[in-house]
């Protein structure tokens, strides 16, 4: 439809305020709160535009704020998100596939220390909360167990003194190791030493 120069509303059209576009009513928002003509002045294809611009600038400035949002949302929500989800993962089995493959091979240590930490919690054990690679830095990348320097993407976190015998998941208590080292010590050998300086 051609432009116009003013707001009008006849014959079921409306101006949109923002394009300056006559479009049909059913192209428009009602208002929130009632007015003259019951409808926003901007078009739906405007007000979503806005709106658009408005998120990505919002995520871009202040994720914390939108981070807060999305969980407030999901507490208020979470049967309908859940179905949601539910729906979304049966209609795209292979879109879902290819995104879990990709944050997987994006995140491994952080799915890794997670997994290990529900591990943990099940099984009741004291819990320090720490970054991997924290760890890995610390040790310089070197394994504990055979001195050897450890490649970053595959990588044990040994616990110094074995949480079958008592140990806890603590920045002191773990190192750097070889998983194959890590699997030959098992839960045996003075790796626990370490803690108290004496090797």
């Amino acid at each position: 439809m051609a432009p116009v120069d003013r707001i009008f509303l006849v014959d079921n059209l409306k101006c949109c305020a923002k394009c300056q576009t006559a479009k049909p009513k059913s192209d428009f928002y009602p208002r929130s709160k009632p007015r003259q003509h019951h409808l926003r002045a901007w078009c739906k294809d405007c007000e979503n535009n806005r709106s658009s611009k408005y998120l990505e600038s919002l995520r871009e400035n202040n994720p914390a704020k939108v981070a807060k949002y999305r969980r407030n949302y999901y507490v208020r929500n979470k049967n309908k998100v859940a179905a949601t989800n539910r729906r979304y993962n049966r209609e795209n089995p292979e879109k879902v596939k290819a995104q879990w493959g990709a944050y997987y091979r994006a995140n491994k240590e952080k799915y890794k220390n997670r997994a290990r930490l529900r591990q943990l919690k099940i099984r009741q054990i004291a819990i320090e909360d720490f970054d991997r690679e924290e760890i890995y830095v610390r040790d310089g990348g070197k394994c504990h167990i055979c001195r050897r320097p450890v490649p970053q993407d595959y990588w044990h976190l040994d616990h110094l003194v074995p949480l079958s015998r008592g140990g806890e998941h603590s920045k002191k208590n773990v190192a750097v190791a070889h998983s194959q080292c890590n699997l030959v010590r098992y839960n045996t050998g003075p790796a626990q030493l370490r803690i108290w300086g004496d090797v």
